[in-house]
């Protein structure tokens, strides 16, 4: 598989947990928290739609860099979000139906100059957004493995922080460690008892604490993307779905 070279789009910052306020923000330019609701939904999606250029269309680390920042200047300077309807698809699924348009744009524009024409300038107005399918085998699920990638990886930075806030530690190290176990060497209770000096039923009562938090923390995460709350738990199954199957395939 390509390798991912990039440390652009680490960095996250915490938000209220109102469920779509994320979204109604950034869509309102002058809104008092539009700035910051961008910024944040640039850096969860910057990763995605990176990968799904470099993976997908074969571009080199720089190009894929390069025109990854175009994607995003695009976005935000045609204000993409508004045409975004809130009682349709989920708003990963926008993002990566206005990232193929920009990118068969973009092609066409590079073919009709070399044939001499002008540039075609991109357009989200006909872009219509579909359902998702988790079971398709479409390029796309590189994106949708990435956003759930994401969303998890989001999720673990703020529990490890929250933890820390709370002198808690060497709870996130043994979530940290018995989750990072394979087949060949699995972890158990006791082996991570043994290895931080924790008696075995610590060990078991952090790991219920720290997954129990993780939840709620990704619940909090996923709620800034839906417009019904009701879409929480599916979302949470559906990213357990694409790991899933991400981690699968790989093997």
């Amino acid at each position: 598989m390509t390798n991912i070279d990039t440390q652009i789009g680490g960095s996250k910052r915490n938000f209220p947990k109102t469920s779509w306020t994320l979204i109604l923000n950034a869509k309102d330019k002058n809104g008092e928290n539009y700035k910051e609701s961008l910024e944040y939904l640039v850096s969860s999606y910057w990763k995605p739609v990176y990968t799904y250029m470099r993976i997908v269309w074969h571009m080199s680390n720089e190009d894929a860099k390069d025109l990854t920042q175009e994607f995003f200047a695009n976005f935000i300077e045609s204000e993409a979000l508004k045409t975004l309807r809130t009682d349709k698809a989920k708003f990963r699924t926008f993002v990566i139906v206005v990232l193929k348009h920009f990118l068969l744009n973009k092609k066409r524009s590079e073919f009709s100059q070399k044939r001499g024409g002008g540039q075609v300038k991109f357009s989200f107005d006909d872009v219509e957004v579909q359902p998702e399918d988790p079971k398709s085998s479409e390029p796309s699920d590189i994106f949708e493995r990435e956003w759930a990638k994401t969303v998890i990886e989001n999720s673990l930075n703020i529990l490890k922080r929250t933890l820390d806030e709370e002198g808690k530690g060497s709870h996130y190290k043994v979530l940290e460690i018995y989750t990072n176990r394979d087949d060949a060497n699995p972890q158990t209770y006791s082996s991570v008892a043994l290895e931080l000096g924790l008696k075995k039923s610590d060990v078991r009562n952090y790991l219920v604490y720290t997954r129990d938090k993780l939840r709620l923390i990704m619940t909090n995460e996923i709620s800034k993307y839906v417009a019904d709350s009701s879409q929480v738990q599916e979302e949470l199954l559906y990213i357990m779905r694409v790991i899933t199957v991400g981690f699968k395939s790989s093997r």
